[in-house]
């Protein structure tokens, strides 16, 4: 079989396969690392959060959890 980049991860929660998930990537990623949102910590962090999850980046995932 050839790889696809595909993952698969069981576990008992959700929070558990999601970071077997992200550290099977091979990403440089060990699983839901802190990332920065711009914007956030500036006043209104809710508006910084919709303004992070409007545009479609593979960031996304990470940004709801």
């Amino acid at each position: 079989m050839k790889p696809v980049g595909e993952a698969m991860a069981i576990g008992r929660t959700f929070a558990e396969s999601l970071q077997k998930a992200m550290r099977s990537l091979e990403t440089g990623l060990s699983g839901l690392d802190d990332i920065d949102i711009p914007g956030l910590g500036a006043g209104d962090d809710r508006s910084a959060v919709k303004a992070a999850l409007s545009t479609p980046t593979p960031e996304r995932l990470r940004i709801i959890a």
